[in-house]
């Protein structure tokens, strides 16, 4: 059966925004991405995260020159197929860190260039996943406009990362409300990340996460436009590994790790090909962002 999944392929884009930071995300799509590699599928995995890339060290891989990274498709310098990093049959773009983050998080068109590049090189992958930043920011919520599926991760902490990932997850499900383009809502997978090392308490189980976001999602009455859809395609926990940076450089998942990282695959062979392709999650929001620039913006250095 998996076998036949995956030669079917899925064209799926997956990104994981999240409101707390160091809480695994990286970590974690990094060892999906490897375990789906090794079931034969064709991975990428693009390092979006402008404050904390951290990939490239994860991996220990560098770029052979300063720009030949996310900053280069930024600028519109590169396309990802002329600095992909290749490694344990993934490809990947490595991080770097924006020249300004300000302007990043107020100018849509900062990120238009990762968008289309991210667009355009779905189609060779089976799976492609987004490695953003933590908060909720433009250049956090909108690489998560153009995805097939929602993968945040919440270390079992507190309630208040709970709710800082609602909130963040409302806020783009908001952007599709207005657009009328709700049957189009990636799918959600919860990953609850139990992290020991952390100050806080260990708490919630990726089932009461879940539970308790369908239950918030009711509550801010959301939740049954997006029932039909399979808003929640899954719940996962993953352990905690004290040596997880060295089974990072040497492609290998921890033991403890294989059944999580098999489930969470289990529910990414599973979800069926997108109704709608990145090309057209892109246009989409293209036109939006037409409608909604200002008439003065509209006008500006148009002479007289």
């Amino acid at each position: 059966m998996l076998n036949k999944l995956i030669a079917a392929g899925r064209g799926l884009i997956i990104s994981n925004p999240s409101a707390k930071g160091g809480g695994g995300k990286t970590t974690i799509e990094l060892l999906l991405a490897q375990a789906l590699a090794g079931l034969g599928c064709r991975a990428s995995l693009f390092d979006c995260d402008m404050t904390s890339p951290m990939v490239g060290a994860y991996k220990n891989m560098q770029v052979s020159s300063a720009d030949k990274n996310l900053q280069g498709i930024l600028s519109g310098r590169f396309q990802p197929r002329d600095i992909f990093v290749r490694r344990g049959g993934i490809d990947y773009v490595l991080g770097a860190e924006a020249n300004n983050i300000q302007s990043a998080d107020n100018n849509a068109a900062y990120l238009n260039p990762l968008l289309a590049a991210v667009s355009d090189v779905s189609v060779n992958y089976q799976y492609t996943f987004l490695d953003l930043s933590a908060g909720n920011y433009l250049y956090t919520r909108r690489p998560a406009l153009i995805s097939d599926v929602l993968l945040p991760v919440i270390p079992a902490i507190n309630e208040q990362v709970l709710s800082n990932t609602f909130v963040q997850l409302k806020t783009i499900f908001s952007v599709y409300d207005r657009t009328g383009a709700l049957e189009f809502f990636p799918e959600i997978i919860l990953v609850v990340n139990k992290n020991r090392r952390t100050l806080f308490s260990a708490g919630l189980t990726a089932g009461e996460v879940s539970r308790r976001f369908e239950e918030g999602a009711r509550v801010n009455g959301w939740y049954e436009k997006m029932e039909r859809n399979h808003l929640l395609a899954g719940a996962v926990d993953l352990p905690y590994e004290k040596k997880l940076d060295l089974f990072l450089q040497t492609d290998a998942a921890p033991r403890k790790f294989r059944r999580p990282l098999e489930r969470l695959a289990e529910i990414l062979l599973g979800i069926p090909a997108p109704a709608i392709t990145a090309q057209e999650r892109y246009a989409r929001l293209i036109v939006r962002d037409t409608r909604t620039e200002s008439p003065a913006r509209r006008s500006r250095g148009g002479g007289r």
